[in-house]
């Protein structure tokens, strides 16, 4: 038992250890920059999000909090009164990004998962107007933070999601075949970048199959290196670079940022103090205190280690009894009802805990996503003069475009489209995006009528070369139309699975 006890606490001095705070103060920078961008795409979706078509109006009381949320996010940025600004995003990744449904994507469980630790983290202080003003008001004020929150935010935010993932990728064919990032990036519907320069890239065999690989064994080994300073430039290289390249290539912009940014906490401080300068060791004040071991008051850093390990253990009921390889590990020394029972209880504590911790599975980007998606569907509106306008979803080329961005491209292609097509799904999202697009057009539905246009695609799932550009050379066929008739929403559209490339089956 004593052993024990000096080993938690020779871990709990390492996560009190007093470090530069220019780290998570360029954390606080770049991640609030993320969450605003979600902040923004929410004020304008509101209608989309929350009421019914038609819309007589796209404003509604909910602005005002919307509104309220961005100035929120500015603040905490700039470092103003940031532990009140940091503890009412708290309180609100609570209410909007902890309780989404049918507009949720992987990026909402991040948020609410790093939220969870600012109230309490030192944030602000490098780079803040907090600090700026303490100074000038000559107030005691530190300018370095205890490790830990640095470890806290890089366990929460990329390990554990990291961690659980891998789960899933382990047990998929496409990345295990190397095919991870290539075989979604021939997708036109799945990426925004220029086609040229992506599609150079994907023509580069070895290189998409070395980075697809390399994906794989950084997020499997992540979680139990990053704590090490060895390994702190090759995942800062490797993670700096993957997810600065989702946000590139494929439309999820603030998920791609917002991960970014925790790599933040593992550039070198001697590379930023040329940028910000050295922390000030003149100023001194203590951090926040909160009861607990070793007698007095510990900082709260000290508490760290356990409150990781407790989400560690609850987020592994769903890495163990809702993932690919974690049931099939499983299923070696349970039944069949005691695999069924785990994941019962395991979405109960996804239920109890996702709004406030962020708990939840990370099934993303994986052959089910992918394989089968053999269809990129289009609405043109054509005026009375015969000019087309393109609905801002899907553009000519068949990419993302507009509106379809972050949840909004999560919504539209996986929970609207999908690799298997269902007319109802169609029928309900199409009736929200072409009555919310006709709004902000100024446009009535008293007499709107939309091309329904279906480009055929290759999803067989090996490499070649040009496939972004072969599939987004496919022709657009029509598939009949959806349309508004004095406020009542229609549909008549052909069987899209039916459809097929010209000169056969697809």
């Amino acid at each position: 038992m004593n052993a024990l006890v000096r080993a938690y606490t020779r871990l709990t001095d390492a996560f009190a250890k007093p470090i530069d705070g220019i780290g998570l103060a360029l954390f606080r920078v770049l991640w609030g920059c993320s969450l605003l961008g979600e902040m923004v795409q929410w004020f304008s979706m509101d209608a989309l999000m929350y009421r019914v078509p038609p819309y007589d109006s796209l404003w509604s009381w909910r602005h005002l909090v919307w509104t309220g949320a961005i100035v929120v996010t500015l603040l905490f940025i700039v470092g103003l009164k940031t532990r009140t600004m940091a503890t009412l995003l708290f309180v609100l990744s609570i209410f909007t990004f902890g309780q989404t449904r049918s507009w949720e994507y992987h990026n909402d469980y991040v948020i609410v998962e790093l939220a969870f630790l600012l109230p309490f983290a030192p944030l602000s202080a490098r780079l803040s107007v907090d600090a700026a003003w303490a100074r000038r008001r000559g107030q005691p004020w530190k300018a370095t933070v205890p490790r830990g929150w640095a470890w806290a935010f890089l366990f929460l935010g990329a390990g554990l999601t990291y961690f659980d993932s891998v789960f899933y990728k382990w047990g998929s064919p496409m990345w295990r075949g190397g095919l991870g990032m290539w075989f979604p990036a021939s997708m036109p519907w799945a990426t925004w970048a220029p086609a040229g320069p992506l599609n150079a890239v994907l023509n580069q065999r070895w290189l998409v199959l070395t980075l697809s690989h390399l994906t794989l064994a950084f997020e499997t080994a992540f979680l139990f290196v990053f704590w090490t300073r060895r390994a702190r430039l090759p995942l800062l290289c490797i993670g700096m670079g993957l997810h600065l390249g989702i946000m590139v290539a494929f439309p999820i912009p603030w998920f791609g940022l917002g991960v970014a940014a925790l790599y933040a906490l593992l550039i070198p401080h001697g590379w930023l103090r040329p940028i910000f300068g050295p922390p000030d060791p003149a100023r001194r004040a203590r951090w926040s205190h909160l009861p607990g071991l070793r007698g007095g008051l510990p900082d709260v850093a000290r508490l760290l280690p356990a409150v990781l390990a407790a989400v560690f253990v609850l987020q592994s009921t769903q890495t163990m009894a809702r993932s690919t390889v974690g049931r099939a590990a499983l299923g070696l020394v349970a039944e069949e009802s005691t695999l069924r029972s785990a994941k019962r209880s395991a979405k109960s504590v996804a239920k109890a805990f996702r709004s406030v911790i962020g708990v939840h599975p990370h099934p993303v980007f994986l052959d089910m996503h992918f394989q089968g998606y053999n269809h990129i569907i289009a609405l043109v509106h054509r005026d009375e003069d015969q000019t087309e306008t393109w609905l801002p979803l899907i553009d000519e080329q068949g990419q993302a475009a507009g509106y379809n961005r972050g949840r909004g491209w999560v919504y539209t292609s996986f929970r609207t489209n999908r690799p298997r097509f269902k007319r109802v799904r169609f029928k309900k999202a199409t009736k929200r995006w072409t009555a919310y697009w006709a709004a902000r057009e100024g446009l009535l539905l008293d007499d709107l009528t939309f091309e329904v246009r279906v480009k055929v695609i290759s999803d067989e799932m090996r490499w070649e070369r040009d496939r972004l550009l072969s599939n987004m050379a496919a022709p657009w066929q029509p598939a009949g139309t959806v349309h508004w008739r004095n406020g009542v929403f229609g549909v008549d559209i052909a069987d899209i699975e039916a459809v097929q490339a010209p000169g056969g089956p697809s």
